[in-house]
């Protein structure tokens, strides 16, 4: 389904622009590794079809007020990024619980308290100055930041964790009050520890799945790493957030808020491979 192919390809872009440009794929080249001109071909599959509202998320709207809040394996603090893109901005007007926020491309970047942001139910207002002057308010409850327990993230290291892909437990800090779930994604780019393998012709995979419950436990399923390799250098990525799309005088308006965190892990597919590995 072309609606699925472009599922993931916005979720991959959401997700990885958000990064520093030295974590865009978040997995350091191989020793000795050299450039060649490969032959990408890209798979991506949407295990759960079911309606959430992180297709709405994804949808492409006329204006677009979000934030967006990233921990990678290289950080140890959340980076949180304003998006901005109102059209017409100089004749309208939004604040966010009754903070007026500055529009103008100078602005665009601006970063606000996260913490009046996540885990609070956020008041917005978009005003037309030049119509008739009456607001739109939006309501939105946006969950609190993520935190990953487990697999334990191994903070300022390049160390990818050994993972094996049955009963893949994934915890993290739950939310009672996110009644949206969270999106998980397994990002494979073609690099896996053996030097063996055709460098010209690489697979990318991304897997996405739906988690229904914020409970703050889940065992991700199999089919999550289907078409991966054994030993396999992945990119996990857990993604919770809410979002909100409205018309205003015949355009609409999307608002949202989420946070991310990606982890790199080594897969592991056969115990027998990596038996003595810590040893």
């Amino acid at each position: 389904m072309k609606f699925n192919k472009l599922l993931y390809i916005l979720f991959l872009t959401a997700v990885l622009t958000s990064c520093e440009k030295d974590e865009e794929t978040g997995i350091d080249s191989l020793p000795g590794e050299q450039s060649f001109n490969t032959e990408i071909s890209n798979k991506y599959r949407l295990l759960d079809l079911s309606t959430n509202a992180y297709h709405d998320y994804f949808k492409m709207t006329d204006n677009t007020l979000g934030f967006n809040s990233l921990k990678s394996s290289h950080h140890k603090e959340y980076s949180m990024v304003q998006k901005s893109e109102i059209q017409n901005f100089e004749n309208k007007s939004v604040s966010l619980n009754g903070q007026k926020i500055a529009l103008n491309e100078s602005n665009k970047s601006r970063k606000f308290d996260d913490s009046n942001i996540y885990g609070k139910t956020l008041n917005l207002s978009f005003t037309n100055n030049k119509s008739s002057g009456e607001s739109t308010e939006v309501e939105l409850y946006i969950p609190k930041k993520l935190n990953i327990s487990k697999p334990v993230q191994q903070l300022d290291s390049k160390v990818s964790i050994l993972a094996y892909y049955k009963n893949f437990l994934l915890e993290w800090n739950s939310d009672p009050k996110n009644e949206e779930g969270l999106m998980v994604a397994v990002e494979y780019l073609g690099e896996t520890l053996s030097k063996d393998g055709n460098k010209l012709n690489r697979k990318n995979i991304v897997n996405v799945d739906h988690i229904e419950n914020d409970n703050g436990r889940y065992i991700l399923k199999e089919a999550m790493f289907d078409d991966i390799p054994n030993l396999s250098f992945v990119n996990l990525i857990l993604m919770r957030g809410n979002v909100d799309i409205i018309e205003i005088e015949g355009a609409s308006y999307k608002t949202y808020a989420e946070s991310h965190q990606r982890i790199p892990i080594l897969l592991v597919k056969d115990l027998n491979s990596v038996k003595g590995f810590n040893e």
